[in-house]
């Protein structure tokens, strides 16, 4: 959803969000995230953080630094 809102500007808040259980249809539980809410600042962090760090763990390749010998 957030790379959604930051690349179409036409996309924006709030976001109607429906969750349906396993093998349930009977269950639908309805939220709305509106702007400044919470949990949706934190979700939003912590995926702007993740690919950063996926790429800071990955090891430079062998062959990188091979000249140096």
């Amino acid at each position: 959803m957030d790379s959604t809102l930051r690349s179409n500007l036409s996309v924006g808040m709030p976001l109607d969000l429906l969750v349906y259980r396993n093998n349930s249809i009977d269950r639908v539980e309805a939220h709305r995230l509106e702007d400044g809410d919470a949990y949706f600042r934190m979700i939003r962090e912590r995926w702007s953080a993740a690919p950063s760090a996926a790429h800071k763990a990955i090891p430079a390749p062998d062959w990188l630094h091979a000249d140096a010998d």
